[in-house]
C-alpha cells in the first residue's frame, strides 16, 4: 500500500489513479510538489542569483534544504506540479431584449420564447381577459418586465 499524495488515503501500491480523488499518480521516481512550495521556487528562481543567495540564507535551515530539494526535483524534471483547476467561467446570462420585446406586443410571447410555456399561456389569457375590463395593458406591461427580468 502507498499513500496518494494528493487525499493521503491509502491505495494499491500499482494503482495509476487514485480511487478517492481520481487524481493521476506520479510515475515512479518522480514527486508531487505543494503549490506553495512550486510559489516559493517560482519566486526565488525570478530574482538574480545573488538575491537568491540572500533569500536561501535568510530561511531557516529546513525550508533552504526543502527549496533546494524541490528546485532539483523541478529542473531534473522529476517533479509532478499538481495544477490548479481553473474556477468555472462564469455562465453567460441569457439576454432577455427579445423576449421583453415579443411580451410588449404580445403578452406571454417572451414566456414562451424563453421555453416557460405555462406562465406564456397564463399571461396571455389574463392580459386577454382583462383588456374585456379596460385593464389589459397592467397584465401587458406585467408580462413584459417579467420576460425582461427572468434569470434561467
Amino acid at each position: 500500500m502507498k499513500t496518494c499524495p494528493y487525499c493521503a488515503e491509502d491505495i494499491k501500491e500499482a494503482a495509476v489513479v487514485c480511487k478517492h480523488c481520481g487524481k493521476d499518480q506520479p510515475p515512479p521516481g518522480h514527486e508531487v510538489i505543494s503549490a506553495e512550495w512550486y510559489a516559493a521556487y517560482k519566486r526565488l528562481s525570478a530574482r538574480p542569483k545573488d538575491q537568491q543567495r540572500r533569500m536561501l540564507y535568510s530561511m531557516e535551515l529546513a525550508q533552504r534544504t526543502e527549496l533546494r530539494r524541490i528546485s532539483y526535483l523541478i529542473e531534473s524534471g522529476k517533479a509532478v506540479i499538481p495544477s490548479v483547476a481553473p474556477a468555472a467561467a462564469p455562465q453567460p446570462q441569457q439576454d432577455n431584449t427579445l423576449a421583453g420585446v415579443a411580451s410588449f406586443f404580445v403578452p406571454g410571447l417572451g414566456q414562451l420564447v424563453q421555453g416557460r410555456v405555462g406562465a406564456g399561456i397564463l399571461f396571455f389569457i389574463l392580459a386577454s381577459f382583462c383588456w374585456l375590463f379596460f385593464m389589459g395593458w397592467v397584465w401587458h406591461l406585467i408580462a413584459a418586465v417579467d420576460a425582461a427580468q427572468w434569470k434561467g
